[in-house]
Formats: C-alpha cells, structure tokens, sequence
C-alpha cells in the first residue's frame, strides 16, 4: 500500500515540528545555566539569603533603638497654640421713662506656650516655660453711643526641675539595653556570615569533589572497556 502524500507531508511537518522544539529546549536549559565561582556563589549567599537578610533587618532595628535611647538625652523642645476665642456678650440697660439699650461686650483671646526640656543624666528634667497671652476686649454702651476698648498683652516665664527619687535610672537603664542589644545583633551577625560561608564552601568543594569522582570513574570504565 502507498501512502497519501498529504499524509507524508503532515507527516514531516509534525517531525520538524517537534525537532525545532526539541532544539528550544535545549538552548533554553544551556542559557538558563550558569557556572559560579566559590566568591560568586558566597555573595549571593550573603546577600540572597533568608537569614542574612533577616540578620541585616534586625541589626538596623537594634541601631536605631541605640540612636533613639542617645536621643532622650538631647535638649527637646514643645510649642502649644491655642485657637483664638471670641465671645460677646449682649446686657440689656433699663431707660427711665423709655425703652432699654442693650451693650455688647466682646472678647477675643490668644495664647501660646513654648517648654524648652533639658533632661538630666540622673533622669531628671530641667524645663523652660514661656508662656504668651493676649485679650482684646470692647465694650459698646449704647446708652452713651459710645464704644470701649481694652488690649492686654501678658508674658510668663517658669523654671520647672523634676528628679525621681528612690527608683532606677531609666534613661541610662536603656541606652545600656540599646547598646546591648546592637552589639548582640552584631555579634550574631558576624557569627551567621561565617557560618554561611563555611557552609557555601563545604557544600562547593562536595561538588567538586563528587564531580572529579565521577569523571575518575568515568575514566577508569572507559579504560576497562578498551582492555576488554
């Protein structure tokens, strides 16, 4: 029996079909690989790694808690401001023989207030308090058809010192858990790096060794093959 030639075609059209695919394959596992060296397979390592980027993450956490304890012993500062207040007020004034007048009086109120802390190395607290304050009053008599008013202009200045007694020292308690806790994270840091690079380095030469094994292996069997 003789085939169809639109068979044969479809036939070799499948063929070159699944060679081409075939050749893809290949190319694509051959360009996927990489060959690394023992520094470039420590650097990805150290810097893929899940435990050292966990390790990196901690040990920025432990340096800002150590800036942040340093910090509480800095001079700070605080400033309030207080809306402005506006009230008036409406009181009726009893003309003999006529009607009654009625005067309004009004209010309007500023205020500030700035506290300047300087705490104390015994954990204590050295505060400046200033404090603005300002009234604007008026006052429209309406039986005299006449308006008053008043401005009022007040400063403040304060000195507060505060100092705990009979307690532990909490700002120096925590700067030294801060410090200690950075250079713990430091040291486990440094540790895990060089566990990582002892394990990277065991692991590469196990390869190597395992891969000259088989190829001594390969070697000798082709060698016992020809003896034969």
């Amino acid at each position: 029996m003789t085939a169809h030639p639109s068979f044969r075609l479809n036939v070799l059209l499948l063929t070159c079909m699944v060679i081409f695919f075939l050749c893809f394959i290949n190319t694509y596992q051959c360009s996927a690989e990489q060959l690394l060296s023992l520094e470039q397979a420590i650097e990805i390592a150290l810097e893929e790694g899940y435990e050292m980027k966990s390790l990196r993450l901690q040990l920025i956490q432990a340096e800002e808690n150590r800036l942040a304890a340093k910090y509480r012993f800095r001079t700070n500062a605080d400033m309030i401001f207080n809306t402005p207040s506006w009230s008036e007020r409406v009181s009726s004034v009893q003309v003999p023989d006529g009607l009654p007048v009625y005067n309004s009086l009004g209010t309007l109120r500023y205020r500030g207030q700035l506290n300047i802390n300087q705490p104390l190395p015994t954990d204590g607290r050295i505060s400046l308090r200033s404090e603005l304050y300002q009234s604007k009053e008026s006052n429209y008599l309406a039986n005299k058809d006449e308006k008053l008013k008043r401005n009022d202009f007040l400063t403040s200045l304060r000195i507060y010192v505060s100092q705990p007694l009979f307690t532990y020292n909490r700002l120096k308690t925590e700067l030294e858990k801060a410090e200690l806790d950075y250079e713990n994270t430091s040291l486990a840091t440094k540790r895990i790096r060089l566990n990582v690079i002892y394990n990277v380095t065991n692991s590469f030469f196990s390869l190597y060794q395992q891969t000259r094994v088989c190829e001594i292996t390969s070697e000798t069997l082709e060698r016992e093959e020809n003896a034969y």
